[in-house]
């Protein structure tokens, strides 16, 4: 059992062929830690310098702090708990915002109630910030709100039936009616020989 750390700089230049208002280059610096599984905590986490500058001189640069975690704990071999977090910069649909500035985090829980049978639940918050060019419209902010419940059966040590249904409520205050409402129930099989 063991852990590992990786530290990184990356250098990446973003062309588009159609859109050359997304060009961008952009500068990443910072450490990657990966905990070994076994451990109390196991997963991987990095954070972390980035500096995106779009060659389009009417959009703002973002410069700061970036990272992701994806990390296990599970407390007494019956209660597993899984952490996703992260922030950074990507690339937007809208020409008129064509990058935006997204964080969030999201946590799921699995107990397990009897025999092969897990409960879970989910919940999860993420706010997308757009940037706009210029002055001319304003910047477009989503938040998304994410929770489900469900249950889980372990068929046999490498097979697992999951079934959750999931609630996701999207807010914005940008022009393109992009509210969302979406209730579903889902089912998925996991196969994972050891």
């Amino acid at each position: 059992m063991s852990s590992t750390l990786v530290t990184a700089v990356e250098y990446e230049r973003h062309r588009f062929d159609r859109s050359a208002a997304r060009d961008a280059d952009s500068l990443r610096i910072g450490p990657t830690v990966e905990l070994a599984n076994g451990a109390v905590i196991s997963g991987r986490f990095s954070a972390g310098y980035r500096d995106f500058s779009p060659l389009n001189l009417t959009l703002p640069r973002y410069r700061g702090f970036v990272g992701n975690a994806r990390a296990t704990y599970t407390l007494l071999d019956v209660t597993r708990f899984d952490l996703e977090a992260d922030r950074d910069v990507d690339f937007s649909f809208d020409g008129t915002q064509p990058y935006f500035l997204q964080s969030g985090v999201r946590l799921s829980v699995s107990q397990r109630v009897v025999g092969p049978l897990d409960l879970l639940a989910v919940a999860g918050r993420r706010h997308v910030n757009y940037q706009a060019q210029g002055s001319i419209t304003a910047a477009q902010v989503d938040t998304i709100v994410e929770s489900g419940i469900g249950f889980a059966i372990r068929a046999n040590q490498d097979l697992r039936l999951t079934v959750l249904y999931d609630t996701l409520d999207r807010r914005s205050n940008g022009r393109f009616g992009r509210e969302l409402q979406r209730r579903r129930v889902f089912a998925s099989m996991t196969l994972a020989p050891q």
